[in-house]
């Protein structure tokens, strides 16, 4: 449905996601991830399931403290993740066990959602 991301998320370590999916009886779930992009990948994860459009909103303020997140595809948002992920397994970390779960409310890490060319993960000495 949408997914969002911390405005001027690639100048910050540590972001917050949220990928959306609105059911056919207009509720929505969703799966939030606390992304370090610098190191150690997805830090925690969890979900909501069928909630209301009100408490949807009222999610998105408090995870994004009442700032205007990033309206951003469900490709780029899959890229975050799975690239921190990738980087982070690179740097001797896992992600979150909670993630166990979290992951089968995205698609799999496959060639069906290729990388964008353009975005780089950004790590502690410069770009990946």
């Amino acid at each position: 449905y949408e997914c969002f991301i911390n405005n001027n998320w690639e100048l910050y370590g540590v972001n917050y996601i949220i990928i959306t999916r609105q059911k056919k009886s207009g509720n929505y779930t969703l799966g939030y991830y606390l992304v370090d992009t610098f190191c150690r990948g997805v830090k925690d994860t969890t979900f909501r399931f069928n909630i209301d459009e009100f408490e949807y909103e009222e999610f998105k303020q408090i995870i994004f403290d009442n700032s205007d997140p990033l309206l951003v595809s469900y490709k780029e948002a899959h890229n975050i993740i799975f690239g921190a992920i990738s980087y982070a397994e690179d740097c001797g970390f896992k992600p979150c066990p909670q993630f166990n779960l979290t992951q089968y409310l995205l698609e799999e890490d496959t060639e069906e959602i290729p990388l964008e060319d353009e975005k780089k993960f950004w790590v502690r000495d410069g770009y990946m």
